[in-house]
């Protein structure tokens, strides 16, 4: 087991491909700008909370912004409090945006259905024309003949273990055979992590045939944060994601 680590171990480092969702991602109207630096998720048994960490270009708008996602289906989310408005009101009584010149930042939480694939936030800045910055509800990347989907990351409380929503998909024209323990997780200080063998499950996925499942790592430093999942030479990016 352990010469099987450490060979994972040796792959991993000189593997990889990056996220397509690099953050942070930007978006304005010409007039003023708007910056998401991060999303972290919670979910529910019938919900997901999203946490967007997001800034905005201030003009002397006197209620700020209107924020919103929209789904895949087109349909739109508003934020979790009563009010949707992200700028100088409500929200500067309670210190929980913050101002740098002429911009204001703050995290954003919308709760919606737990299967709902974000596609972009839209911003509408009073008096101004609204716009979009566009992005996939899940970090998506693909490589040799595999596409990997990230729905959430949670830490068990009390526990040095973290639970990872994935989906695979073999875009390949052959059977792809893989077990849970092929997954490794490294932190934001380089360390790797690989899956237990008491959690292994074997899995096979004929051409074109998708499979959602969770993936669980113990012994997780406790001050080490989730950087990168990594699976048959893909990399997938999820450190604004969790």
């Amino acid at each position: 087991m352990l010469r099987k680590a450490l060979a994972l171990y040796v792959i991993l480092l000189i593997s990889g491909i990056a996220c397509v969702n690099a953050f942070p991602l930007s978006g304005g109207n010409g007039i003023v700008n708007a910056t998401v630096y991060g999303v972290t998720t919670e979910s529910g048994s019938s919900y997901t909370n999203f946490h967007i960490d997001m800034s905005a270009t201030h003009l002397g708008l006197s209620n700020g912004y209107l924020v919103e996602l929209v789904d895949s289906e087109d349909r739109v989310h508003g934020t979790y409090e009563d009010g949707t408005n992200f700028g100088f009101g409500y929200r500067d009584a309670d210190k929980r945006v913050v101002r740098n010149n002429n911009s204001i930042r703050g995290t954003l939480e919308f709760v919606v259905p737990k299967d709902a694939i974000i596609k972009r936030l839209k911003i509408t800045p009073d008096d101004l024309d609204p716009f979009s910055i566009d992005w996939n509800g899940v970090p998506i990347t693909s490589a040799n003949g595999i596409t990997m989907a990230f729905y959430s990351g949670q830490r068990m409380p009390s526990e040095r273990q973290w639970i990872f929503d994935i989906k695979v998909t073999n875009t390949k024209n052959t059977t792809l055979s893989f077990s849970t323990e092929d997954f490794a997780l490294r932190d934001n200080n380089g360390w790797i992590y690989i899956v237990d063998s008491l959690d292994s499950r074997e899995m096979k996925l004929v051409p074109n045939e998708s499979l959602r499942f969770p993936i669980t790592f113990n012994d997780v430093g406790e001050f080490a944060r989730p950087s990168e999942i990594l699976f048959n030479n893909v990399t997938m990016d999820i450190g604004a994601w969790v």
